[in-house]
């Protein structure tokens, strides 16, 4: 949207991810990316790292647009009961097979899925990737579950001991970002193990919601047994839910904007 284009017209970036911090899509998109920074009213970001990281790479410091936006799902989505209980722990989102040559290669979780069985640790994988063959994830030990509608995935993740916030690999993509399934779990009343995402991680044990690990061999030190301490942080989590919806971002969003 070149700015002659606009037509008087607010135009806002909804910046959810930034292509130039994955090192295979830097090149491909650099040139759109500058032009959706750069011509934009406002660009809504998930983080404050993102804030600090856009003002810095367009110099737009001192024009007040980039603002912060959590990627929370409306009301609508939040269950009022839950689901029968299963053990374990919940994976929503990609997740990358081996034929597949994905730039994103945090989505390599095949790994995360071994480790899990390793531990003895019962994993559930909602996958998004409608035709993704997850045969390799079920021989890892993984229950693999179809799509399903935002909705009624949210009320399906009730039944979990914790959702899973990150990546078995480390990089800056994931240790800045805060993921939206951070917030479909919030929104599904269950704590979340947050692994290589630093700000989601911290965002967590802040609220007294989950915890926060680096380097997935890590995961061992998880006391994923100890059913109190892992029902304080559900019954938080209950507490604190309503407090990031859509409804309240998109607030924030008007009072900033004027619109």
């Amino acid at each position: 949207f070149p700015s002659h284009d606009k037509k008087g017209r607010m135009v806002i970036h909804d910046c959810h991810d930034l292509p130039t911090l994955h090192p295979n899509m830097e090149t491909q998109l650099a040139a759109q990316e500058k032009i959706a920074c750069t011509e934009a009213d406002y660009i809504f970001v998930p983080t404050d790292d993102y804030i600090k990281m856009i003002n810095d790479k367009y110099k737009l410091w001192g024009k007040n647009k980039v603002l912060t936006v959590l990627s929370c799902p409306p009301e609508i989505f939040f269950p009022d009961k839950d689901l029968p209980r299963v053990n374990g722990i919940l994976y929503c989102g990609q997740v990358n097979v081996p034929e597949m040559k994905s730039q994103l290669h945090y989505r390599d979780c095949l790994p995360l899925f071994y480790k899990f069985t390793e531990y003895g640790i019962p994993a559930h994988l909602y996958n998004t990737t409608p035709t993704a063959n997850l045969m390799p994830y079920t021989m890892a030990g993984a229950c693999v579950y179809g799509t399903m509608r935002m909705f009624a995935a949210i009320h399906q993740y009730t039944r979990y001991d914790y959702g899973f916030v990150g990546s078995n690999i480390e990089c800056q993509e994931i240790q800045i970002c805060m993921p939206n399934k951070l917030f479909d779990c919030i929104a599904a009343g269950i704590p979340v193990v947050c692994l290589n995402a630093k700000t989601a991680g911290e965002f967590a044990e802040k609220l007294g919601i989950g915890v926060s690990i680096q380097g997935m061999d890590n995961l061992v030190n998880v006391d994923w047994n100890n059913k109190d301490f892992w029902e304080e942080k559900r019954k938080k989590v209950r507490e604190i839910r309503y407090e990031y919806t859509a409804e309240k971002e998109v607030e924030k969003a008007f009072i900033v904007t004027g619109k």
